[in-house]
């Protein structure tokens, strides 16, 4: 049985790893998940920087909330959705930009649109 071990991460968190060498998926190369979550938190830095007048103190990690922690409202989330179809030509819809709550929501959802985008 392979139980997940969890380490620190560069913001004092913990992240759970995937294995017992205590590496996870940030650690080794790049998949085409990992590199859409990459694009997913660059466009949420974007527009957080933007929020906050150009000050961001860190960027964005996958499990923050947006809300609570990155301070993306309901009328950010419109903005945060036109970038997202933009940057990864999907369509995404509303619904499903109001059940993310993370970055990493936002990624898998984006992974889905693209999937059914090249289907």
């Amino acid at each position: 049985m392979d139980i997940p071990n969890r380490r620190t991460t560069p913001s004092g968190g913990t992240a759970r790893c995937s294995n017992a060498a205590g590496t996870s998926a940030t650690d080794r190369q790049p998949t085409a998940p990992d590199a859409a979550q990459a694009r997913v938190l660059g466009v949420v830095d974007e527009l957080v920087r933007e929020l906050r007048g150009g000050r961001t103190p860190r960027r964005a990690q996958p499990e923050e909330s947006l809300e609570r922690d990155l301070g993306i409202g309901s009328l950010e989330r419109v903005e945060l959705l036109i970038r997202l179809e933009r940057a990864f030509d999907v369509k995404l819809g509303d619904a499903a930009m109001a059940d993310a709550v993370t970055p990493a929501d936002l990624a898998a959802i984006v992974a889905g649109a693209e999937a059914a985008r090249d289907d």
